[in-house]
């Protein structure tokens, strides 16, 4: 506001001379000019952020999505890792217990054995006795 009533003030001067009306036309006409070349050299730097900022924005959105989809991979890899730990760990407690049970049913074949064997030696020894008894007393 200032500067335009100085303005106004000064082409007042100018208007007095005979060049004034040419002097006041030339000064606003390249003002004007200077407005429409600092209008458009800020439509060219808005249209440059713009455009930087949409190329940031594709950059980060490139690498988000290659670290999301890195992720989901590693993720995927574990749990197949996990599954695998897993089948393997049943197949070796499976293992553990046929071998138990084999062990344990070897330890019953051989009670059982030892069982019948000293049942066979207790029956043999009756039995000779019965025999003796028997002898004895048929020769009395």
């Amino acid at each position: 506001s200032l500067f335009l009533n100085r303005l106004k003030g000064n082409l007042n001067c100018f208007n007095s001379s005979p060049f004034g009306t040419e002097l006041v036309s030339a000064i606003v006409l390249q003002t004007t000019f200077r407005k429409w070349q600092a209008s458009k050299l800020a439509k060219r730097e808005q249209a440059a952020v713009v455009i930087q900022s949409w190329y940031r924005m594709h950059k980060d959105l490139k690498q988000y999505l290659h670290v999301r989809k890195s992720a989901i991979q590693i993720q995927a890899w574990l749990r197949s890792y996990r599954l695998a730990v897993t089948v393997l760990q049943a197949a070796f407690r499976g293992r553990k217990t046929r071998l138990l049970y084999r062990q344990i049913k070897a330890v019953y074949v051989v009670q059982s054995h030892w069982r019948m064997r000293q049942e066979q030696r207790r029956f043999l020894l009756m039995k000779q006795s019965v025999v003796t008894l028997q002898f004895r007393l048929i020769n009395s």
